[in-house]
């Protein structure tokens, strides 16, 4: 029995990867990723990868209104902020969609040219061990979870 990331719920789903065709060659720069955060079917957040072709990715988190949160340990934030997408209006709309009926669930997006490009939904973030996340954020989002038990 294969647990990829300790999780038992998808560990015998076959993955497929198509390819990341936009990948810019030119400058050898990754696609941003965008991991829009939502609990009981509401947007929370967003994170914003950048950086993937460095090794390990800079995180940058925002409210649906583009303020920036600070979620992580804080000698892992950055400074500079990153441009909101044009086309953030539309993938808000899009996640407030596709997350309704989940007590939590990530939805992730990439943008190109203005357009948007699905990327996952996701249960567990980093399988419930992410490190980089602060204590106070880890209560904070455990607190928005309505379980029905």
């Amino acid at each position: 029995m294969n647990y990829r990331g300790g999780r038992r719920l998808n560990s015998d789903v076959c993955s497929i990867i198509i390819g990341n065709s936009f990948y810019n060659k030119m400058n050898k720069k990754a696609l941003i990723d965008y991991k829009i955060f939502c609990f009981n079917g509401e947007i929370d957040s967003v994170m914003v990868c950048t950086g993937r072709e460095k090794g390990h990715p800079d995180f940058y988190f925002y409210d649906r209104n583009w303020n920036r949160l600070y979620y992580q340990h804080e000698n892992l934030e950055k400074q500079e902020s990153i441009p909101r997408p044009s086309c953030f209006d539309e993938m808000l709309s899009l996640a407030s969609i596709l997350c309704k009926g989940f007590t939590h669930i990530r939805v992730d997006l990439f943008e190109v040219d203005g357009n948007i490009y699905f990327g996952e939904l996701t249960f567990f973030d980093s399988s419930g061990f992410d490190t980089e996340i602060s204590y106070k954020t880890d209560l904070m989002w455990g607190s928005k979870m309505k379980l029905l038990i």
